[in-house]
């Protein structure tokens, strides 16, 4: 019995990762919109509730970071921009925490991923910087390919943004589904996969992080404008550390969860098979269902438009 409290409270934690869904509007999303007025044929994915008060940091440490751009644009004293750019990139760095402590940012998926996947201790820490890292890069590649480009440069990245994290979610669909199918395999055949035959999922998986950042965006878009784009992307770079720290908690939440579970049940070779299992499918079936959630309004309209 103590093995499935632990799933039960494993699966509590898990329901409180995902923020409710159904009545707001991403606010980094919502600034650029605000500005931009985009005309998309497609429909964004549905993005998580932000309280009021975490939106209200987000939008001051937001305001912060614009008017210490604007100040390392206006003072060009070499002592002067040393301190400047310090507190640059330590209010980059907690946005980067506050800003991935709110909805999306996949922490609900590294919890899916190592609650049914067995890993090493440092497994959760280099997947959840490879991701943050993937969100913001992508913001920067795009802002580096459009920003000679004629017209609207927020409008241009946040059309590509709503494909890029619409198929995002496809693909993890396909992964999640994938790991159904195989888990089950090996647990009828008794067969274990080789670590290494599972690099090509893992690597699919980080795939899935390739689509912009909406505040690494707006950081981006305001540099962009003062001629100072490479301090920009040393923003980035300090907020994507940041925003590492709440992915990497819910890793090593599941992770801790897991190997505490299976310490319980380690003397019996069935019930470890059964219980590992269990949790690989209980993963798979949340990531397919979660995916198909909250891609479900970008799917429908890129079908029907």
């Amino acid at each position: 019995m103590k093995f499935v409290s632990i799933l039960i409270g494993l699966s509590l934690l898990c329901h409180m990762l995902c923020a409710n869904p159904f009545f707001s509007v991403n606010p980094e999303t919502q600034d650029i919109q605000e500005t931009t007025v985009p005309a998309y044929s497609v429909q964004s994915v549905r993005s998580g509730a932000v309280s009021a008060t975490a939106a209200q940091n987000q939008k001051t440490l937001r305001e912060k970071i614009a008017d210490l751009l604007y100040n390392v644009h206006d003072n060009p004293s070499e002592n002067k921009k040393t301190s400047l750019y310090f507190n640059l990139f330590f209010i980059s760095f907690l946005y980067g925490i506050f800003h991935a402590a709110g909805p999306g940012h996949r922490k609900t998926i590294v919890f899916s991923l190592y609650l049914g996947k067995k890993a090493f201790g440092w497994e959760p820490a280099l997947t959840s910087i490879l991701l943050a890292l993937l969100h913001g890069g992508c913001a920067v590649v795009l802002i580096l390919l459009f920003k000679s480009v004629e017209g609207s440069l927020a409008q241009k990245i946040e059309g590509f943004a709503v494909y890029m994290e619409g198929f995002s979610y496809m693909l993890l669909f396909g992964l999640a589904l994938y790991i159904l199918v195989h888990e089950t395999i090996e647990f009828v055949t008794f067969k274990t996969k080789g670590a290494e035959q599972h690099v090509p999922s893992y690597v699919i998986f980080l795939l899935s992080g390739l689509y912009p950042c909406p505040g690494a965006v707006l950081i981006l878009i305001l540099s962009n404008s003062l001629n100072i784009i490479s301090l920009g992307i040393y923003s980035i770079v300090a907020m994507s550390l940041g925003m590492t720290i709440p992915i990497a908690l819910a890793g090593y939440l599941a992770w801790f969860g897991r190997k505490g579970l299976f310490h319980l049940i380690k003397t019996k070779e069935y019930t470890f098979r059964a219980v590992s299992y269990g949790l690989s499918v209980t993963g798979a079936v949340f990531l397919i269902f979660f995916s198909i959630y909250v891609s479900y309004p970008f799917f429908v309209s890129l079908i029907t438009r």
